[in-house]
């Protein structure tokens, strides 16, 4: 009977779900819960919306918000409280777009001092233009590259929720509760776990991103646009340390931190965390899953706070200690 119930209620809710088509009217720069929520939802709801580039430029090259990562939202989820796990589901993330830009610089972070003080070769912005059938990118920027194929993996490089404690925090940042992770795995298809800090969740989402080398070791990526739909749904009263993601191909716990080896380690937390909390591995058994199959993902390092580790772990190796 209780399983006929929850289905009943499951199913009630599906019939009640929404799809929203929002366009923004302006643009925040900070994850804050402060000021107006942009949009109300409830758990099961569909939002689909679009992100303007790094540059505040919308899909038609207008100028449109501030520049460094302006944000879509943010969407207040009905019911979600603090200790409860907000899930966005990312149905779709398109380009919008048939042109990006990138910077041929590398940044401080991503190349030591002697060879930036060797190197009279300082960058220079440059554009991509896409081809959506192929899903690849060309630039004439020189001849040898202009025969390279660039491959189009478009996510967004900045998701989040409201930080804890009141705080706003800079859309160029990151922390656990996401913000500017640039973990170019967070692609369509992907469902993200963050910790609800304050009533409503308060999701942001923008700084779109049409392909992204590990930790963005030019500074930025290929900036670009995005058509974005995504469903949210809640956990209550399941508290996460920091910002997860799950595919058909993995689970991935984040680590934000400064240095980058305190962002490993609070990765590698976050498995441990979640391998022993909802898949119910003793300690020890994580322990040996992590130390022989883990893969560590650097997300970004050119963050003024916040860099990103991701600890993935694939499907096929933890379904094995899973089986009855």
């Amino acid at each position: 009977m209780k399983t006929r119930a929850l289905l009943l209620v499951t199913l009630a809710a599906s019939l009640a779900a929404e799809t929203h088509q929002f366009q923004a009217r302006s643009y925040s720069l900070v994850f804050t819960a402060s000021g107006e929520p942009a949009l109300r939802v409830k758990p099961g709801d569909t939002v689909e919306t679009t992100t303007v580039d790094s540059n505040g430029d919308d899909e038609t090259g207008k100028h449109v918000a501030p520049v460094w990562n302006a944000l879509t939202g943010p969407f207040y989820v009905d019911g979600a409280e603090p200790g409860d796990t907000l899930v966005v589901h990312l149905e779709r993330v398109r380009l919008n777009s048939r042109r990006g830009a990138a910077s041929s610089r590398m940044a401080d972070e991503a190349d030591t001092v002697r060879d930036l003080l060797g190197s009279r070769f300082s960058g220079r912005g440059y554009h991509w233009t896409f081809d959506t059938g192929s899903m690849t990118g060309s630039t004439g920027l020189s001849p040898r590259l202009a025969r390279y194929k660039l491959p189009l993996a478009p996510f967004p490089g900045c998701v989040g929720v409201a930080p804890a404690w009141g705080e706003s925090l800079s859309a160029l940042t990151a922390g656990p509760h996401g913000g500017n992770l640039d973990y170019n795995r967070l692609v369509e298809g992907t469902t993200l776990y963050f910790p609800v800090n304050v009533r409503g969740g308060w999701f942001f989402i923008g700084d779109g991103h049409a392909a992204q080398g590990d930790g963005e070791p030019n500074g930025g990526a290929v900036e670009t646009t995005l058509a974005v739909r995504f469903r949210v749904d809640l956990r209550p009263k399941q508290k996460i340390p920091s910002v997860r993601a799950e595919t058909k191909d993995f689970y991935a716990a984040l680590g934000i931190g400064d240095p980058l080896d305190q962002a490993f380690q609070r990765a590698t937390a976050n498995m441990i965390h979640w391998l022993t909390g909802e898949f119910q591995l003793t300690r020890e058994e994580a322990h040996v899953l992590i130390g022989t199959s883990a893969r560590y993902d650097i997300g970004a390092v050119v963050n003024p706070r916040g860099k990103t580790v991701a600890c993935r772990i694939s499907r096929q190796a933890l379904s094995q200690l899973l089986q009855p």
